[in-house]
């Protein structure tokens, strides 16, 4: 993944070097729009896969979304980018990847992905009732003798969907599971 990754950057940084020529004569909400719609399309484009992936290659892509965000803001690289990602309401890159995985994994687990990546999730069923086993909403998680196979949609899916509370994995809709869990990766 990092000769994509380095695409990538190659890429934003072209679009972000743009942007910032003509930010002056753009007001707050029409610049946000056009990072959204320029860089934002690049980064998030199958960041899924990305789950796993090399720290260096985070931080690159990290450093990015900073400078987008300083550009929005129209501030100094001198200027912490951890409150401007809090008030432009954006989470950092490790964890819009696991935004996007367990979207997938809701999906999944509601039926609304394609049958193919159902196929690769499985609710864990208790033996004995207790308490706990009331709790039907726990992915099997599978185990696994290499570090890419920890990486991979149905072992890394599950995991991250278990460790969720459980209202958030009960979440009715879609767009209430997508607003409960992007709060629940903000703190």
């Amino acid at each position: 993944m990092s000769s994509q990754i380095s695409s990538v950057v190659k890429c934003v940084s072209f679009h972000l070097r743009n942007l910032s020529r003509i930010r002056r004569f753009l007001d707050l909400d029409t610049c946000k729009l056009a990072v959204q719609a320029l860089v934002f399309s690049r980064i998030d484009y199958g960041n899924a896969l990305l789950f796993g992936a090399t720290e260096y290659d985070l931080t690159r892509l990290q450093r990015l979304q900073n400078r987008a965000a300083r550009l929005i803001m129209m501030v100094g690289r001198d200027t912490s980018s951890a409150p401007l990602l809090r008030h432009l309401h954006w989470l950092p890159i490790r964890k819009r990847i696991e935004f996007k995985l367990l979207v997938i994994t809701y999906k999944c687990v509601k039926s609304l992905a394609p049958e193919y990546l159902q196929e690769l999730i499985t609710f864990r069923k208790p033996k004995y009732a207790t308490r706990s086993s009331l709790d039907r909403t726990l992915l099997i998680v599978p185990k696994t003798r290499t570090l890419t196979g920890d990486k991979a949609f149905q072992t890394a899916g599950p995991r991250l969907w278990n460790s969720l509370p459980i209202n958030i994995r009960q979440a009715e809709t879609l767009d209430i599971f997508k607003t409960n869990l992007k709060t629940h990766l903000f703190v």
